[in-house]
């Protein structure tokens, strides 16, 4: 199951700065920052977008031949 809140990503990173010796948690909050933006984008990009008007007039015309 694809994990939508981004804590394998944050691990990975966290798990990163530990590796490098990032004591600057500025580096760190920014690298999370930018991971929470990625992800929160493709959430916004996966949500399906309501019917507009022009798609359910279409809707009508297709179902009552108006």
């Amino acid at each position: 199951m694809k994990n939508y809140y981004g804590a394998e990503y944050l691990s990975n990173i966290n798990f990163l700065a530990e590796f490098k010796k990032l004591n600057n948690k500025k580096d760190l909050n920014k690298m999370k920052q930018e991971v929470w933006e990625k992800e929160i984008n493709k959430i916004i990009t996966d949500i399906p977008r309501p019917n507009t008007a022009e798609d359910l007039f279409e809707e009508n015309v297709d179902k009552y031949g108006w």
